[in-house]
């Protein structure tokens, strides 16, 4: 209930309503830096990690979702606040940004899902099975 309520009050004041995009920008930095950082980081950092899955397909997860998820929504979030005040008489098109912020974000999250951690969980199993040298290799990678 407490969080709804601040939910609610997050654009009571007709200042904050221009400053919603940039602010979920800053809300999906706070969220890519937890999963891209934090959960896949530590998933490819620990020693044993280091030594079965660095590499793989398991690094651009952690990479993608770390550099994009963090960096380019923090230099999104700052655009799109330096926007609301050149433009400053300027209506944004309410649909277009939100289409356009989640848009970006279930796009970074379906190339994770759906490519990169896939066959890097793959690739991990092949790494410890049979080695790195044939996680890597063509013949893996290259079947149907």
């Amino acid at each position: 209930a407490e969080a709804y309520e601040h939910y609610r009050l997050q654009f009571a004041q007709s200042w904050a309503k221009t400053l919603k995009w940039p602010l979920y920008c800053f809300i999906a930095v706070a969220f890519w830096n937890m999963l891209g950082a934090g959960v896949f980081g530590f998933l490819i950092n620990p020693p044993i990690s280091l030594f079965y899955i660095q590499g793989l397909n398991t690094t651009p997860v952690h990479g993608h979702a770390a550099l994009f998820g963090v960096y380019g929504f923090l230099a999104l979030g700052f655009v799109w606040l330096v926007a609301t005040y050149l433009f400053k008489g300027q209506e944004f098109d309410e649909n277009l940004m939100k289409v356009g912020f989640w848009g970006l974000n279930a796009g970074l999250m379906l190339m994770i899902v759906l490519s990169l951690l896939p066959i890097g969980i793959y690739q991990a199993f092949a790494s410890l099975e049979q080695g790195m040298w044939y996680a890597r290799s063509a013949e893996l990678l290259q079947q149907s």
